[in-house]
């Protein structure tokens, strides 16, 4: 019975399985009960109770030639062997097309635009600066507040000798 279940319900995870086992197990002590004569009325209601919960009722069991999601295909897929085979370096649509043209132009900028290296690195190393700042405990309320201690001053308060 396990095994019927197993090839027709998808079982995902072990709770589930231990669900499923139960039901099984369920069903045999009834079957046992049935032989000997004796009532299962609530030994059913158990059973029926497990078996929706599991989701192993008649409704909820599929076809084991159906699929219900694009992974299931996918697996399937894979067990036959199944391996897709793309075209490469040939624009197949349109988003294709956009990263050629967009790769191509990166590429010519590099090239052709003398100094565009040196930016770059620049702005590498101000990100640096920026990052080693905001990590190394820097307290920007502190900065604020000596900020803030200056607005008031005059110009005259500041005695420059030089």
């Amino acid at each position: 019975m396990y095994a019927g279940i197993q090839n027709s319900v998808n079982i995902v995870n072990k709770m589930h399985e231990d669900q499923v086992k139960k039901a099984c197990k369920l069903a045999l002590i009834m079957e046992e009960k049935l032989r000997a004569g004796v009532e299962i009325d609530k030994d059913l209601k158990a059973y029926d109770t497990l078996c929706k919960s599991a989701g192993i009722t008649t409704t909820e069991i599929k076809d084991g030639n159906d699929f219900n999601s694009w992974g299931e295909i996918c697996a399937y897929l894979e067990k036959l062997g199944f391996k897709p085979t793309y075209a490469r370096g040939a624009n197949n649509d349109e988003v294709d097309k956009s990263m050629r043209i967009q790769q191509f132009w990166t590429r010519y900028l590099f090239i052709n635009e003398t100094g565009i290296a040196d930016e770059i690195k620049e702005r590498i190393e101000a990100l640096k600066t920026a990052d080693k700042l905001t990590n190394s405990g820097f307290d920007w309320e502190e900065y604020k507040e000596v900020a803030t201690q200056f607005d008031d001053m005059e110009e005259d308060d500041f005695n420059v000798e030089v």
